[in-house]
């Protein structure tokens, strides 16, 4: 039995938009984890089978490259991180580990999940619903990047805006 009440979970505003009952149904299905500081929950690469809402500290989340590890955020009590694995179960994005004072974090399985989805849950619709917000919010963001990337770097080049085609 998890250790995450209703009453928790209604006070975090990614999920103000779920009814009571979605929240209960939400509450039975989260497992509760703890981790301690700088404890690994997942890699960059890992495939995904979990999604996770900070309960209480943080989460650190980092890119891997070149055999660096760069720190890009942080997941905060009431944030929602690893919710694509839900969706695709394909791989991780990122590194998360634990920050300096550990994480309690709240953990939904792909599997919990299809099973509340296939009952025909409403709460499994609404998560639905922020998964795909959260998504095509990140999707704007990543052109609005790759467009300014690409007008900075046709300005540096004095160029028309225009690619040559073959």
């Amino acid at each position: 039995m998890s250790g995450i009440t209703p009453t928790q979970l209604s006070n975090l505003p990614v999920f103000q938009m779920m009814s009571p009952k979605e929240i209960e149904v939400l509450a039975l299905a989260l497992s509760e984890r703890t981790l301690v500081a700088g404890q690994e929950l997942y890699r960059q690469g890992d495939r995904g089978t979990t999604c996770h809402i900070v309960l209480q500290g943080a989460l650190v989340i980092s890119l891997d490259a070149n055999g660096q590890r760069r720190e890009v955020g942080l997941a905060l009590p009431g944030e929602l991180l690893g919710e694509v694995a839900l969706l695709d179960g394909g791989p991780r994005s990122a590194t998360v580990c634990a920050g300096p004072d550990g994480a309690r974090i709240g953990e939904l399985s792909k599997a919990d999940f299809d099973q509340v989805f296939l009952a025909g849950s409403p709460f499994a619709f609404k998560l639905m619903d922020l998964v795909a917000g959260r998504m095509v919010g990140r999707m704007r963001e990543a052109m609005e990047h790759l467009v300014s990337a690409v007008v900075a770097e046709d300005d540096q080049s004095g160029g028309t805006g225009t690619t040559p085609r073959s």
